[in-house]
């Protein structure tokens, strides 16, 4: 029998698989680019660990005491409560791997 503990890190694990797999948004509009292609092309920029350090904690800040509430303010129509808890997961998972990262 698993236990509460053991389910939480299958699924913070499941989470962080799912998020390394996801394109970083970045691209020319036909192609998408991986996480890890768009870090190799930040990297050739010496300033950019700093500004995505100010970045970072300025998302945590939203992610930690924001986002929850802010999701909840959505017309109960838009997202079911799963998909609010999914929301919030994969963007805590985002986050933790940018941190990994800096």
């Amino acid at each position: 029998m698993a236990t509460a503990c053991s389910e939480v890190s299958r699924t913070e694990e499941a989470i962080d698989r799912y998020v390394s797999l996801c394109p970083s948004g970045f691209g020319d509009g036909r192609t998408r680019t991986k996480h890890e292609q768009a870090l190799a092309m930040l990297n050739t920029f010496p300033e950019w660990r700093d500004a995505a350090s100010v970045v970072t904690l300025a998302v945590r800040h939203v992610v930690e005491h924001h986002l929850e509430a802010h999701l909840e303010r959505a017309p109960s129509g838009w997202y079911a409560p799963e998909y609010q808890r999914l929301a919030v997961l994969l963007l805590r998972a985002r986050l933790r791997r940018m941190e990994r990262f800096l």
